[in-house]
């Protein structure tokens, strides 16, 4: 569990987060950490982090298959100070705004699907039209 904790004006951060995206090229962070002992839904706010901060590590870069421009990190936080005016909107409801974001990062990855998907539907048409199997094309057979 990440924790940011009040201390004055600022937020005390610690913990990790792992499998995070440009972790190691990114000069900021959006994070998602506990701020308050309430219900898991109602207990987590949004802070920028600037990555420089003194206690910020970036401990490992870690290997994937695919999606080799953007790296993919494990982070630690060590008594990561920061000023509350970092906060992204209200205490508490980190939650609520990252799963809103979510949907529409969804909602994205899938229309971004359904164009590739469209485009190899064209093509697999058009190369079943013209390729000739027992004298007649592939697509005037009953299943392609």
């Amino acid at each position: 569990k990440t924790t940011a904790k009040r201390d004055g004006d600022d937020y005390v951060i610690n913990g990790g987060k792992i499998f995070i995206t440009n972790g190691i090229q990114a000069d900021w962070m959006c994070l998602l950490a506990n701020t308050s002992d309430g219900a898991p839904h109602r207990n987590k706010s949004l802070i920028c982090v600037p990555m420089d901060s003194p206690g910020v590590h970036k401990a490992k870069k870690i290997e994937k298959l695919g999606m080799w421009s953007s790296d993919t990190a494990q982070i630690l936080f060590d008594d990561v100070r920061v000023p509350r005016m970092y906060l992204i909107g209200d205490e508490g409801m980190g939650f609520t705004y990252q799963m809103l974001q979510f949907q529409e990062e969804r909602l994205s990855a899938a229309a971004g699907c359904v164009t590739v998907l469209e485009n190899l539907i064209k093509e697999t048409v058009e190369y079943t039209s013209q390729r000739k199997v027992f004298g007649q094309s592939v697509l005037d057979h009953q299943t392609v």
